[in-house]
C-alpha cells in the first residue's frame, strides 16, 4: 500500500515564478488559466498579475509546488461555466462584490471559501 501525498500550501513568493510559468504547456492551456496573458507567460507577466490580485498561493505536493491560484476579477462570459467546478471541490460561494474591470466596466468578483 502506497502512502497517502502530502499535500500543503503557502504564500507565492516571487522564488516561484520561474516554476509557475511553466505550468501551463500551450497558448490554449494559457488562455484558461489566465485569458489576458499572452503566449509564452514570463514572469513580468504573472508579476503584473499577482501585484495586482491577491491571496496568491502555491499548492505543495510533497513539497514541491503543483498549483498556483489567487483571486481576481472577472466578467460575465464563457469563462463562466469554470464556476461549475468550485462547488465539486468543496468551495461555497460566500458573496459577491462588484468592481471595475480596466476599462471601466462594471464587474462582479464571487467569493469562494472552503474549510481546510
Amino acid at each position: 500500500m502506497s502512502p497517502t501525498p502530502h499535500l500543503s500550501h503557502r504564500t507565492a513568493v516571487a522564488a516561484d515564478l520561474a516554476e509557475i510559468v511553466g505550468f501551463a504547456q500551450s497558448a490554449e492551456e494559457l488562455f484558461f488559466c489566465f485569458p489576458k496573458a499572452n503566449w509564452p507567460l514570463s514572469i513580468g507577466q504573472l508579476a503584473a498579475a499577482m501585484a495586482e490580485r491577491r491571496d496568491s498561493t502555491v499548492v505543495l505536493l510533497e513539497g514541491r509546488i503543483a498549483g498556483f491560484a489567487n483571486f481576481y476579477q472577472w466578467h460575465y462570459d464563457d469563462h463562466c461555466a469554470g464556476l461549475l467546478l468550485y462547488p465539486k471541490l468543496g468551495y461555497a460561494p460566500v458573496g459577491i462584490v462588484e468592481r471595475r474591470d480596466p476599462q471601466g466596466q462594471r464587474v462582479a468578483l464571487v467569493q469562494f471559501s472552503k474549510p481546510l
